[in-house]
């Protein structure tokens, strides 16, 4: 894979093959750094399974150069990802990446040749300009919010965010030819904008072959040789307020007296919450049995996963987790907040799914914790069993392409 940063780019003519239409399509995000979270890290493979279809793919996006090798190390395993051409906008610095305009002339000489713009986010300025771009040009966009429009959401910089939509964004998620929405959830709680485009569902997935041939990475246990003889819970996700850290730590204390081996694994970059959440730990002496182990990736976020006796989101809000879809396809049980809105989880008994509180949180890991290693792997498999017959990237990237198909005859 090489990553440029400008143009000169070429667009190859789209042609037919086996009688299917060869789609040439663009995807906007504001990063791929994959550290940032779920949308970096889904948008790659997204791209890469559209292209292992037969499809030309272009992900545009921004990368800050200290970044570069960590995301060339994470995008290694990533099952066809080498088909896909990445074009990094110039960088500068953070605030000048974030407005984005410097992305300007890969949009201004790509999209004129592109049969779909896909944006990923909302409330970045570069996205808005992508959109702006595609409807210049008369190219149809599709616009996956990634949960930021769900009412949780909204009222985080609450001001902030309506004089946006006021201004800029309502018109640009208006003038978009599909919303992409990620489940049910999501696809009605952003029903109260009144917004004119269509929506349609469409999940995140995962590469099986990238969750089951990864090679382990040992170098994880050396870190923290404890993990090799204790049964440990796995976070693993930014540590973030909406990520529920603080109820995590409350939940693990109200547990830890009850199975004195258990230990706790948090895995992420610090989003703001590591100070408050260590804080926690100290306050219930629980340093010995808690981990920190910064952003993983790659082989060693997958040996994380494996060795893990349950993965717990506590998440105040999340639109689709990638986190937990790994862990469902690596058949680790799941213990995550109603508000992950994966009720999946419970409906094929692959774990449990609690309210918004440490008390239940603590109540559905001590459920997972105790149960037998028959019961264990029941639920491992009944995940894995899920996640086969619904979110390969394989079958999500043939959804996507289907509603592509659908915006182009209908324009």
């Amino acid at each position: 894979m090489t990553i440029t940063t400008l143009p000169p780019w070429c667009t190859p003519p789209s042609v037919s093959r086996a009688g299917q239409r060869r789609y040439r399509i663009a995807h906007v995000t504001p990063s791929v750094d994959p550290t940032a979270g779920g949308p970096a890290n889904v948008i790659v493979r997204l791209a890469a399974a559209q292209a292992a279809l037969g499809h030309e793919v272009t992900v545009v996006s921004k990368l800050a150069p200290s970044r570069r090798d960590i995301f060339q190390a994470a995008s290694g395993n990533i099952p066809h990802f080498r088909q896909v051409r990445l074009l990094l906008a110039p960088w500068t610095s953070y605030v000048a990446g974030w407005f984005g305009h410097r992305a300007m002339p890969i949009f201004e000489s790509l999209f004129p040749s592109i049969d779909i713009v896909h944006i990923h986010g909302v409330w970045e300025p570069m996205l808005v300009t992508a959109a702006a771009t595609a409807h210049r040009f008369n190219i149809p966009y599709v616009v996956r919010p990634c949960g930021v429009l769900d009412p949780w959401s909204l009222r985080q910089q609450r001001l902030k965010k309506k004089l946006a939509l006021a201004l800029t964004h309502r018109k640009m998620l208006n003038q978009a030819a599909l919303i992409h929405t990620l489940n049910s959830e999501e696809h009605q709680l952003i029903e109260p904008l009144g917004l004119q485009a269509p929506r349609t569902i469409i999940p995140n997935g995962v590469f099986l072959d990238e969750v089951d041939d990864t090679p382990s990475d040992h170098k994880l246990f050396e870190r923290f040789p404890d993990l090799r003889t204790h049964p440990y819970i796995l976070f693993l996700g930014r540590l973030h307020y909406k990520k529920g850290l603080d109820i995590l730590a409350e939940a693990f204390a109200r547990i830890a007296p009850r199975h004195p081996e258990v230990h706790l694994l948090v895995a992420g970059p610090d989003g703001g919450a590591q100070e408050g959440f260590l804080r926690m730990i100290h306050r219930h002496q629980l340093e010995p049995r808690v981990h920190l182990a910064g952003p993983l990736v790659g082989s060693a976020k997958f040996t994380a996963y494996r060795g893990a006796t349950c993965f717990c989101l506590p998440s105040r809000q999340e639109g689709f987790s990638l986190s937990i879809t790994e862990a469902l396809a690596l058949r680790v049980p799941v213990a995550i907040s109603q508000d992950c809105h994966f009720p999946q989880v419970q409906q094929v008994g692959a774990g449990r799914i609690f309210p918004l509180q440490a008390a239940d949180a603590a109540q559905a890991l001590h459920e997972i914790l105790e149960a037998s290693p028959h019961a264990q792997r029941r639920m491992g498999d009944a995940g894995r069993a899920y996640v086969e017959a619904h979110l390969t990237w394989e079958r999500v990237a043939a959804q996507t392409i289907e509603a592509y198909a659908d915006l182009r005859q209908r324009a």
